[in-house]
C-alpha cells in the first residue's frame, strides 16, 4: 500500500471524503487541529466567495491516499499563506517526509494513477 498524493479539486465528493477522513481521525487523535466542522467553515464561509474551481483550493489543500483505504493525510492552509495544518492517520505517519517535501515544493502535481 503505497500512498500517493494529489491536489484538492473542491468537488462535493472530495469535500465529503475529507470530512469523513477528519471524523475518523478525530476518533483516533483527540488532539488534532483540523476537524470536519472547520473544513466546512473553510470551504463554505471563509472562502465561500470563491468559485468552486478557484485556484485557491488546488493550491492550498493537498491529500494523500492509499488504495483500499482512501485519504490518510491532509495538508491545508486556512488563509493561503504559511499557516499550514497537517493531519495524518496515526497508522500512516510514514508519509510525513512526503508531506514535508510537498510543503517545501508547494505542490508538485504528482497525482494518483
Amino acid at each position: 500500500m503505497i500512498p500517493c498524493d494529489e491536489v484538492y479539486h473542491n468537488t462535493d465528493a472530495e469535500y465529503r471524503e475529507i470530512c469523513d477522513f477528519l471524523d475518523a481521525l478525530r476518533a483516533e487523535d483527540p488532539f488534532m487541529h483540523w476537524e470536519s466542522g472547520r473544513m466546512g467553515f473553510w470551504r463554505h464561509s471563509l472562502h465561500g466567495d470563491k468559485g468552486r474551481r478557484d485556484r485557491f483550493f488546488r493550491e492550498n489543500a493537498h491529500v494523500w491516499r492509499v488504495d483500499g483505504i482512501g485519504i490518510v493525510g491532509l495538508c491545508i492552509s486556512e488563509y493561503g499563506k504559511n499557516d499550514l495544518f497537517v493531519e495524518v492517520l496515526p497508522a500512516h505517519r510514514a508519509i510525513y517526509p512526503d508531506v514535508f517535501r510537498w510543503i517545501e515544493d508547494m505542490g508538485g502535481d504528482a497525482g494518483c494513477d
